[in-house]
């Protein structure tokens, strides 16, 4: 009895181990000033395979909402492919923080992004990288 307890509950370790992981790539808080009026961002899988996002990529506003009902555009979809680029883009207000979010079933080793603040004429006024 006591061979067959020490099994199950090495099969469980196994299998907690063996659990599919997400990786997180996040950008912020990222300011661009009273003029800003829109927030980008951008990811690139460097990678030989596509890569899967877990869950919705996200731009935060300074009091940790999610932006998706302001979306200006989103082109990234679940998966990515090899050696493309997606980027999503929300309206936003001025003199407020704002951050981007992207979770990558898997690893992000070969994921790479950024994320920009503009004004109404698509000018870049504040930037930074995922990480």
């Amino acid at each position: 009895m006591m061979m067959r307890q020490v099994l199950v509950a090495t099969i469980a370790l196994l299998g907690e181990s063996m659990v599919a992981h997400a990786d997180i790539l996040a950008a912020g808080g990222l300011y661009g000033g009273p003029t800003q009026s829109v927030a980008v961002c951008y990811v690139f899988n460097a990678g030989t395979a596509p890569v899967t996002f877990s869950g919705q990529q996200v731009i935060r506003g300074q009091l940790n909402n999610p932006l998706a009902t302001d979306m200006y555009y989103d082109d990234c979809g679940s998966t990515l492919g090899a050696g493309r680029v997606c980027g999503i883009g929300v309206k936003i207000k001025a003199n407020q923080g704002y951050a981007c979010m992207v979770g990558i079933n898997g690893s992000k080793e070969n994921v790479r992004g950024g994320m920009e603040t503009r004004d109404s004429s698509g000018h870049v006024l504040s930037n930074s990288e995922l990480r």
